[in-house]
């Protein structure tokens, strides 16, 4: 890319384009050498260093380290460590060579390529003593150039006048910050006390609401485990037909629930495998190990009686069990079992003989009934039931405490960002006219076949694959890098990602004039490091400052 600023940079596209190198096949000829068109000048002296070179008997290297005789100048031998004896010849491999170039830009080039078969200078001055025989294209390279020189003076024309809105723009910006920075640290600093009192009421009243929200937790925990030990003995209850204390496989077998293969009857494997591998349990086993396991093969019956009672916006439910409050775990059981007994001694009776005394107690103890009381209905709704009033309001207090806390907290950071921001503005560089400014947060990209390249100016720089969604940071924005010659013309954004194996990721993006703000090329010129092109009518010169000052154009 060729630079805007003063306009003085050769393109190297439009040299080969009117003048493509030439190549010879001898080095030196007995011809004459080719006119000298440097005047009274040594050939090869640029005109400004004329004076050093004035015709005496002898000469002075510019290092002032050696005199030599005039005439030693431009012999093909080089005399002096600088090279300063031999300007128009190859002879000393740190010398330079000027060459003319009337009509388009006088340069230097080092004068190891004087005389080398290859035309360097557009006027061919370069190879005045060789078989070379090298065009003078200097006309048609200026013509070229002045054209090019116009095109860029047309942007820059067009974009430092965009350049003159923005640096308006930024001024105001700048001026808008300055001005609204100290209200905003007025507010906050005044919200700050506001703040802590607003902290202490809340930690006191969550303080209170934590201890009440702990005493119902707690009263629920001790209720729910009383009633689930209350379910364990009821299900332990009826499972142990035979109210022994313990359960056998048979009563297990007596279950259907536990028939795992639905082949219509409960074995003895499948009757040890929920009784978790033993073949008889007694309560404390029942609980530990068996009961988890079997509770949910009893699920709530469809006709189980609940009743609901509203407490705020929580509902309970209370299941009514169907059996008599006063039961306890078997006795279901043995009232079967005298009721038994009784049917017993009425037929007896019948038959004459009356039943007393050792045959009254030498009775056998019933069959099991044929159908079983559903444990399930013992199973009762296990949710934590509403908070008291008291609580309730406790909470509504912490919320309301919580809330105007969290609300002045909201505002103490967004006061903070606006500061943040402020200050960005206030202390950032944004070019001596504040253009820059305006464009601060704009973001930018450019595609390649590969990645999107993408630049949020005085941010940072990120690459993305267009195969994904993964971004990788090429650097946070550091600092103007242009060096002292013109700082504004390269922006640097180091500390991005590392590299495996190689350093972290950083980006120079090198700034040109342009009509509008436009990434136009993104490349990775070394392992890791970035070169991004920039454009924009903040970085237009004034045109009218703008000169070909080279003396021999």
């Amino acid at each position: 890319m060729m630079q805007v600023v003063g306009f003085l940079l050769i393109s190297t596209s439009l040299w080969s384009e009117v003048f493509p190198l030439s190549l010879g096949s001898i080095k030196k000829t007995n011809k004459e050498p080719k006119p000298n068109g440097y005047g009274v000048r040594p050939r090869g002296v640029p005109f400004i260093r004329g004076a050093l070179y004035a015709t005496g008997v002898n000469f002075t290297c510019f290092s002032g380290s050696k005199m030599i005789p005039f005439s030693r100048v431009n012999d093909d031998y080089c005399d002096c460590p600088d090279g300063s004896d031999e300007p128009g010849t190859s002879a000393c491999p740190n010398g330079k060579f000027h060459c003319l170039n009337r009509g388009y830009k006088a340069i230097d080039i080092p004068s190891s390529r004087v005389n080398d078969q290859i035309c360097d200078c557009c006027d061919g001055s370069d190879e005045w003593d060789s078989a070379v025989d090298c065009p003078n294209i200097c006309d048609e390279m200026g013509a070229k150039w002045r054209e090019e020189i116009q095109r860029r003076a047309a942007v820059a024309q067009k974009g430092y006048a965009k350049r003159l809105e923005l640096a308006n723009e930024g001024s105001k910006i700048k001026a808008e910050k300055e001005k609204s920075i100290d209200g905003l640290r007025k507010e906050r600093n005044e919200l700050l006390p506001k703040r802590d009192e607003a902290e202490g009421k809340k930690k006191e009243i969550e303080e209170k609401e934590r201890e009440a929200k702990d005493r119902h937790h707690k009263a629920w925990e001790e209720e729910r485990d009383q009633k689930k030990q209350a379910k364990v003995i009821a299900l332990f209850g009826t499972l142990d037909v035979n109210s022994d204390q313990k359960i056998t496989l048979d009563e297990m077998k007596t279950f259907k629930e536990f028939d795992s293969d639905n082949n219509g009857e409960v074995s003895d494997d499948e009757a040890k495998d929920y009784l978790s591998g033993v073949e008889e349990s007694d309560l404390e086993h029942f609980k530990m190990k068996v009961y988890e396991t079997i509770e949910m093969l009893f699920p709530d019956p469809d006709d189980e009686k609940k009743t609901e009672k509203v407490e705020g916006d929580t509902e309970k439910a209370e299941i009514k069990d169907k059996q008599s409050d006063s039961a306890t775990p078997g006795e279901n059981e043995m009232s079967g079992a005298e009721d038994k007994g009784r049917e017993l001694e009425e037929l007896a009776e019948l038959e004459g003989e009356p039943l007393d005394g050792e045959h009254a107690t030498a009775l056998p103890p019933p069959p099991p009934p044929p159908v079983h009381s559903s444990p399930s209905q013992l199973h009762l709704k296990d949710s934590m039931p509403d908070y008291d009033d008291a609580t309730k309001k406790l909470m509504e207090e912490a919320d309301e405490a919580r809330k105007v806390y969290n609300e002045i907290s909201d505002r103490i950071r967004d006061l903070d960002s606006s500061i943040r921001d402020a200050e960005s503005y206030l202390n950032g560089d944004f070019g001596v006219d504040s253009a820059w400014a305006p464009l601060k947060g704009k973001w930018l990209e450019f595609d390649d076949s590969q990645y999107t390249y993408k630049l949020c100016l005085f941010d940072r720089a990120v690459q993305k694959e267009k195969s994904g969604h993964l971004e990788t940071s090429l650097g946070r924005w550091l600092e103007w890098s242009g060096g002292d010659e013109d700082k504004y013309k390269e922006q640097l954004y180091d500390k991005g990602q590392g590299c495996w194996n190689g350093p972290e990721r950083s980006t120079r993006v090198v700034v040109e004039c342009g009509e509008e703000t436009e990434l136009v090329d993104a490349t990775e010129p070394a392992k890791c490091e970035y070169r991004f092109v920039l454009r924009s009518p903040a970085a237009c010169p004034d045109p009218a400052t703008i000169t070909d000052v080279h003396e021999e154009l």
